[in-house]
């Protein structure tokens, strides 16, 4: 993995370890000398589309909600594909914490309600080619994996 990261992305991997954590994907976080990353990759299924959720984060971001920011491979590409011809993204790591089933805070829980309906609501106005259950699905996983992440 180091080499084809260094290959595609440019990152020169010091240290890589596998995530014990995971749901839909096997997950790598990957510390480099100018920061951290997450690599995953997503098991193909029809609820999962790998190369939709890099472009709906980019779209999101560019209208001012902030989320997940995913890196281009050296041919501009979000995705790529490892030695064995497995699908991988990579993105920035984000700090944070994770809570447990039923730890969150109540502040928490309403901020985070209250959070999410501006994604949902830009992307049903906006994006028609995603299926709405997919769109919904992926919004969720925006808000509530990067802020409060395994790190």
């Amino acid at each position: 993995m180091k080499e084809r990261l260094n290959n595609l992305y440019c990152l020169e991997p010091a240290l890589i370890e596998r995530s014990s954590v995971g749901a839909g994907s096997d997950t790598y976080f990957v510390t480099c000398a100018d920061g951290k990353y997450v690599v995953k990759f997503p098991a193909l299924s029809e609820i999962n589309h790998p190369g939709a959720e890099p472009e709906l984060c980019e779209y999101l971001n560019c209208q001012g909600i902030p989320c997940c920011h995913f890196l281009r491979n050296n041919t501009g590409n979000f995705l790529s594909t490892d030695a064995n011809g497995r699908l991988f993204h990579v993105q920035k790591f984000i700090e944070g914490r994770l809570y447990g089933l039923n730890e969150a805070p109540d502040w928490l829980l309403i901020q985070s309600a209250q959070t999410i309906r501006s994604p949902c609501v830009i992307i049903m106005g906006s994006i028609t080619r995603l299926q709405r259950q997919t769109a919904i699905y992926i919004s969720i996983r925006l808000y509530f994996l990067p802020n409060y992440s395994d790190g």
